[in-house]
């Protein structure tokens, strides 16, 4: 009697364990870039005068040329003159004001392992 209450115990085991979903997120499995997974910061430039940021987790730094925000991958710099927010919502912002240069973290192309 104990055998067959180990085997049934046993056989329901393995049906749980194969009826149950994969441990991979859905959207990774659908290979959809990581900015829309919200992993990676996304930005968008309006000509050399408007940047929009989003997927960012704050500001590290705020001058009139400077704007420094804090990515996953590490600090995104932003440099210009007469910088400005003139948008922001969480995880998005808007810099305003002469752009000159963005500087990406170090190990951000994909692939590279991020510090």
């Amino acid at each position: 009697m104990r055998i067959r209450k180990r085997r049934a115990a046993a056989r329901d085991r393995e049906i749980r364990k194969s009826a149950a979903p994969p441990r991979r997120p859905t959207l990774a499995a659908l290979e959809w870039p990581e900015d829309v997974l919200g992993g990676t910061a996304r930005l968008t430039a309006l000509g050399s005068g408007r940047l929009m940021v989003e997927n960012h987790l704050g500001i590290v730094e705020l001058t009139r040329d400077s704007v420094k925000l804090m990515t996953r991958q590490g600090v995104l710099a932003v440099r210009g003159e007469g910088l400005a927010l003139t948008g922001a919502r969480a995880g998005c912002l808007v810099v305003e004001g002469a752009l000159g240069a963005i500087e990406f973290p170090q190990g951000s192309r994909k692939g590279e392992p991020h510090a």
